[in-house]
């Protein structure tokens, strides 16, 4: 699970991050986007009817870092660009388009450099006790209540409808 991965994990975004994009980008520890106008973050669920599982949703919490902020970008649903994205702090920095990578590099580098690899010591700590909630949560939510949005007819309207603009 890239969430609780030792190592550093950074999500160097070069297109959209729109859903299931965003909520990996939030798993990782440093969020950097490619400088580019046409590049939106978003979490569309709330608009198609869905929801998410509890994994999913405390590792979003988690990323934004606080529950309004988590309020906002789950029930309103915009389309960021990279830089409002910057603004609201959903992603930590915009890069260059040469320097997406080589900047992630740089950061892993600085991360990792450190005597007695401390990073992974304090990454663990902060991390695990959401960790233990998804997975406490995990074994006793009731699946079939959360699976119930995918066969709701309206929510198969709106996901047929993104899939043909998709196609």
């Amino acid at each position: 699970m890239r969430y609780m991965c030792k190592k550093p994990v950074i999500s160097a975004i070069n297109g959209h991050a729109i859903a299931g994009g965003l909520i990996i980008a939030m798993a990782s520890d440093y969020r950097i986007a490619k400088n580019h106008p046409k590049i939106q973050i978003s979490m569309s669920e709330i608009k198609l009817g869905l929801s998410l599982s509890i994994a999913r949703s405390e590792i979003m919490k988690f990323g934004l870092e606080c529950n309004k902020k988590f309020r906002d970008v789950m029930f309103f649903a915009e389309k960021y660009d990279v830089l409002r994205a910057w603004e609201l702090e959903i992603i930590d920095e915009i890069a260059d388009e040469g320097k997406l990578i080589s900047r992630s590099k740089e950061i892993i580098s600085s991360w990792m450099d450190n005597p007695g690899r401390s990073f992974s010591r304090l990454k663990e700590r902060l991390r695990q006790p959401v960790y233990d909630l998804i997975m406490e949560k995990t074994r006793s939510e009731n699946w079939n209540e959360s699976l119930k949005f995918f066969f709701n007819s309206e929510t198969r309207e709106a996901l047929e409808s993104v899939y043909k603009t998709m196609t």
